[in-house]
């Protein structure tokens, strides 16, 4: 037995290895799913959703960091919600709890949500991705801890420093 490790449950893992039934090497392994998989029958959690469901997909910032021009959706048929649209803050907290849910003014870091598209269908949603202009003046971008540290460009300028915390880990 390997030491550090829970002995009863390294027997009943030990026990189920042992058994003719689990044990598949070098034996053919019948996969029930393979006939219906050929036919295109086998069903996905795509194919069990409400079809009075939308679905939605997030728009992000192509840049690490810049200033907010427009965004526009180059579709007539297609939605479209910018931070302007959501209801109540527009904040969401990880290590710092007033950060934008999405992008409003300043794009932050490369991949920041921006806008998100919502459609009828994931496929829908896909294409309506690829019809949103998102026009971003570049800011020169911060990308090591020594650069921000010096405080010459800054990411969060509302803070005064690019020192989003600071903590003491025990």
């Amino acid at each position: 037995m390997l030491s550090g490790v829970d002995e009863d449950a390294y027997n009943i893992i030990s026990e189920w290895l042992s058994r003719e039934r689990f044990f598949v090497v070098k034996k053919d392994v019948v996969r029930v799913e393979s006939v219906a998989g050929v036919k295109g029958m086998l069903r996905y959690v795509e194919d069990h959703v409400d079809r009075k469901c939308l679905t939605a997909r997030i728009v992000r910032s192509s840049v690490p960091h810049g200033i907010i021009k427009s965004i526009r959706l180059l579709d007539s048929d297609g939605v479209i919600v910018m931070a302007r649209d959501v209801p109540g803050e527009n904040q969401v907290g990880y290590a710092i709890a007033d950060q934008p849910a999405l992008a409003e003014r300043k794009v932050r870091f490369y991949g920041e949500p921006v806008a998100i598209v919502v459609a009828d269908n994931s496929y829908r949603a896909e294409d309506l991705l690829e019809k949103v202009e998102v026009d971003v003046e570049p800011l020169p971008p911060v990308f090591d801890v020594f650069d921000a540290l010096r405080n010459e460009v800054l990411v969060h300028d509302e803070r005064g420093s690019n020192v989003a915390i600071t903590a003491n880990v025990r």
